[in-house]
């Protein structure tokens, strides 16, 4: 992981290319995913991969989800807010989230029922309950722009929160809520190898994630729209509710 971390500063662009518009892929995004499936094999032989780059690799009731640099973009221009995130899924319950922050060389984990953790010291999320003392992530893609739910939202937290900030990470972003930097997160349209690791550092974190829709289930937190709050404000955003 550290290698990875200090490989952007001789990335250029002639190295990355677009894979659709506006999502970047780098050599170091095959790479680090393929390091990251050679050595979880040498302990766990039998386990199958779902990765963002390669697909999924295997037959097994215990699935790896792997996003080698979520947040590419950020990590080709040398910003800050780039991670590698992993999530182990056995008969389709998240059960260990590690998310590893590159520029900063943190790493927040969880296993299901023990915690979560920042460098191996326990984290909680905010006990903030008042919107206006708020600090919210948020996430969108060009796919995202015409979507009127999103727009609701974002509308709705720079005028009632302290502010709303966008990275390139999504499960970074999560994981700001697990420690409490963030009170909450919200995005549309993840993939799996995006939140399952950082979904599950929330939760054990003290925190909630649902969808849009209010739905905690383990298949609706592996299958695309994220809000993650610290618990005390997901009634405040219940307006996310699609009518």
């Amino acid at each position: 992981m550290e290698q990875a971390a200090v490989i952007h500063r001789d990335l250029e662009w002639d190295s990355a290319e677009l894979k659709s518009p506006q999502q970047l892929v780098t050599k170091v995004d095959f790479e680090v995913e393929q390091r990251i499936k050679e050595h979880v094999s040498e302990q766990f032989s039998t386990h199958a991969f779902v990765g963002e780059e390669e697909g999924a690799v295997g037959n097994s009731d215990a699935v790896w989800y792997i996003d080698p640099i979520d947040g590419t973009t950020d990590f080709v221009y040398g910003l800050p807010h780039s991670s590698i995130s992993l999530a182990l899924v056995v008969d389709g319950t998240r059960e260990v989230g590690i998310v590893h922050h590159l520029q900063s060389d943190t790493t927040y984990a969880a296993v299901r029922g023990e915690g979560a953790y920042r460098d191996g010291d326990p984290i909680s999320v905010s006990t903030e309950t008042a919107l206006d003392r708020s600090l919210f992530g948020i996430g969108f893609s060009r796919k995202d722009t015409g979507d009127r739910t999103l727009r609701s939202a974002f509308e709705y937290l720079l005028d009632e929160t302290l502010g709303v900030r966008r990275y390139g990470s999504a499960a970074l972003q999560l994981c700001y809520t697990a420690d409490g930097t963030f009170e909450g997160f919200l995005h549309r349209n993840l993939s799996a190898w995006d939140v399952a690791a950082g979904t599950l550092i929330v939760e054990e974190a003290g925190g909630t994630v649902t969808d849009f829709d209010g739905n905690g289930t383990e298949q609706t937190l592996l299958d695309g729209d994220v809000v993650a709050t610290n618990g005390n404000l997901r009634g405040r955003i219940d307006f996310l509710n699609p009518s």
